[in-house]
């Protein structure tokens, strides 16, 4: 696209084509799409079907997912 792959020419790719949103990612193993637009940049658009780290809780040290809610196993157990 431009010519050469330098630091220069990646940060301009970023700041043209994610941060706009013109170019996304599609074909994630978890994640239906990985989005960069400008009003969450840096970080990834979080959400369902766009990036989310889940979370689990351990109970004799078996994991449950707790986050995000479609994922969940069960419901956060706060600790007695």
């Amino acid at each position: 696209m431009y010519g050469e792959l330098t630091s220069e020419t990646l940060y301009k790719f970023i700041q043209e084509q994610i941060w706009t949103g013109e170019w996304t990612y599609t074909d994630g193993i978890v994640m239906e799409e990985y989005a960069y637009p400008a009003e969450v940049a840096p970080d990834p658009m979080g959400g369902k079907g766009k990036f989310i780290f889940p979370v689990l809780q351990y109970f004799d040290g078996e994991g449950k997912t707790i986050f995000p809610p479609e994922w969940a196993e069960q419901e956060l157990q706060p600790k007695q």
